[in-house]
C-alpha cells in the first residue's frame, strides 16, 4: 500500500460477490483490490472484518455501492438478504464517514475520470 494518511475504502456489493479496494482520493491502490464470494459470509460485516484483517490501513471514510434499492442511508440487496447501513459500515471499517449508494448511481461520478476510448470502446468515434 502506498501513502501515509488514511484512504477511503470503496467497496461494490452485488448478489454474488463483494469487491473491495483502498483508495488514495481517486486513485485505487490495486494491490489492495479483493474479491469475496458472498456465499462464505452472513454479512457485510463479515466481509469487512476479514477484508480488514489483511488490509489494516487507517481509513478516513467508506463508500458502498450495492446492487439493490437505497433508501434513508440504508441499502437493502435485491439477490441476497443483506442490509447495510451507514453506521454499520462506520462500525466495522472504523471510519468516521460511511456512505451506501445503488451501484447504478455510483458509476454516474466514475465516468468523469475515464478516458473517452475506455468508454466507447475501440470502434467507436470519440
Amino acid at each position: 500500500m502506498t501513502g501515509t494518511h488514511p484512504f477511503v475504502l470503496a467497496a461494490d456489493v452485488g448478489g454474488t460477490n463483494t469487491r473491495l479496494a483502498l483508495c488514495n482520493g481517486i486513485t485505487v491502490d490495486t494491490s489492495t483490490v479483493r474479491r469475496f464470494p458472498n456465499a462464505g459470509f452472513k454479512s457485510l460485516t463479515d466481509v469487512l472484518h476479514a477484508y480488514r484483517q489483511e488490509f489494516d490501513a487507517p481509513v478516513s471514510a467508506a463508500c458502498v455501492a450495492v446492487a439493490g434499492p437505497v433508501r434513508n442511508g440504508v441499502g437493502r440487496l435485491t439477490n441476497r438478504d443483506w442490509q447495510i447501513a451507514a453506521d454499520a459500515l462506520c462500525a466495522a471499517t472504523g471510519a468516521a464517514e460511511g456512505h451506501v449508494i445503488n451501484d447504478l448511481a455510483a458509476q454516474g461520478p466514475a465516468l468523469d475520470h475515464i478516458e473517452g476510448q475506455a468508454i466507447l470502446g475501440p470502434d467507436l468515434p470519440d
